[in-house]
């Protein structure tokens, strides 16, 4: 037929090593098959044109069709950000906008609101010494400076419910529940003599009172138990 190319078959003798040598040079090419490289070289030696291999279009085909879609991706990112970005700006356009709203009512309000009657603050009552007590859970007769009534005092809060524990030059009231804490902790948890450890354990008022218990001597240490103990079987102990 006219038209049609007529191709002949070469057939090349070849050593081992030329044979693995273009075989090398054939894949690091992108050639599948050892006889499309050597016909692109002979292609190139005549001035012909090269047609590429079906592996290399693969190739080529599929780079281009990657950086295509890398670019779409790029441009879908870019549109993600700038979405992101126009959220941003209407929720702080929001939050302005409260604000704004706020200042006018805050302005409204004190514009409509009448003036205030001003009226006497009531005399604060004080505070009575269990009241105090309680509150305070702890208090020394040395840091109650301006009380006249000394005696009077600790026998009231004896009578309601406190613990008054005799000191050496001074009394401690201790509120009753506080109190059963503090000997909870100290005879049953604490296994040690170390201060250090001792404090960690106690809170700083619990750590104070201990002190206090400790120097009169109204406690002491047992090291057989490890454990704290009473000196005597006092009510206040029991």
């Amino acid at each position: 037929m006219a038209g049609k190319e007529k191709y002949k078959v070469l057939t090349i003798r070849v050593d081992e090593e030329t044979y693995r040598k273009l075989l090398a040079k054939a894949e690091k090419e992108g050639y599948s098959m050892i006889s499309d490289y050597i016909l692109a070289l002979i292609n190139q030696a005549v001035g012909a044109e090269t047609i590429p291999s079906l592996d290399k279009l693969k190739t080529r085909i599929k780079r281009y069709v990657q950086d295509a879609v890398n670019e779409q991706l790029m441009v879908v990112e870019n549109l993600r950000r700038q979405i992101i970005e126009l959220y941003d700006k209407i929720d702080e356009l929001e939050k302005r906008i409260n604000d704004i709203d706020k200042k006018v009512q805050e302005i409204t309000t004190k514009i409509t609101r009448p003036t205030p009657i001003q009226r006497e603050k009531p005399i604060r009552q004080r505070k009575t010494g269990i009241e105090r007590l309680k509150e305070e859970k702890v208090l020394f007769e040395s840091k109650l400076t301006g009380l006249r009534y000394r005696d009077k005092f600790f026998n009231y809060l004896e009578r309601m419910g406190a613990v008054v524990i005799p000191l050496r030059g001074e009394r401690v009231a201790v509120d009753a529940e506080f109190w059963e804490n503090f000997k909870k902790k100290l005879f049953e948890e604490i296994d040690t003599d170390n201060d250090e450890i001792i404090k960690e354990k106690l809170d700083p008022l619990e750590y104070q009172l201990f002190l206090r218990l400790r120097s009169e001597p109204l406690i002491f240490f047992d090291a057989k138990t490890r454990k704290w103990k009473p000196i005597s079987e006092t009510r206040i102990f029991s």
